[in-house]
């Protein structure tokens, strides 16, 4: 099942109330939220994949130059009073090498399990668990803005190209000569005034 990214979906889908928003508050202008208590008992499927539209704001909001692609293949679940939420992400996009600062790509692939609970259950589920546990808010999920964290999570702390040549190497100078070195010659080492 691949969502249209064109409105909400209609109440009258096994979801509930839910789907992709546009929100004039939110700073990347993709949503697509969930909320818990209209999750269908047998769960949901989603494919999202972020528009074009959005992609100068996503790439703003990870510090990068450039995103061509993010998408991510995600499965719902009723978790208590929550969603958990297994899913993958895959995204292409635009780095700066941190040794030549000439651009790059990098794909992003990353695999998660989040458990989103009430606000008030985030405590005791972070003692219970292992996994990553996330507070509901307003009682629902944004599926959007839950990928762009895992893509933020997964990208190379130090992306480096693999054909990059060191800056240093490639342009740097040789080191500034000392300032004592126009003495050499003139004033004679202690060894040679021996001599």
């Amino acid at each position: 099942m691949k969502p249209r990214d064109d409105g909400p979906k209609k109440d009258t889908d096994p979801a509930g109330p839910a789907g992709p928003v546009g929100d004039e508050n939110s700073d990347i202008g993709w949503r697509y939220l969930i909320a818990a208590d209209t999750l269908a008992e047998d769960g949901l499927s989603l494919d999202l994949e972020a528009p074009s539209s959005s992609s100068q704001s996503i790439a703003m909001r990870l510090s990068v130059p450039g995103v061509k692609s993010l998408r991510g293949r995600l499965q719902l679940s009723r978790f208590g009073a929550g969603i958990r939420v297994v899913g993958d992400v895959d995204a292409e996009v635009t780095r700066q090498c941190v040794a030549s600062l000439e651009p790059m790509e990098e794909r992003v692939r990353e695999r998660f399990t989040v458990l989103f609970v009430p606000a008030e259950d985030v405590a005791s589920y972070d003692e219970e668990t292992e996994l990553d546990v996330d507070a509901l808010q307003q009682g629902s999920v944004d599926l959007a803005e839950l990928l762009i964290q895992q893509v933020a999570l997964g990208m190379e702390p130090y992306p480096r190209r693999a054909d990059a040549e060191d800056l240093i190497a490639a342009y740097g100078q040789e080191a500034a000569p000392s300032p004592f070195s126009v003495l050499k010659g003139i004033v004679a080492s202690p060894k040679d005034a021996k001599n």
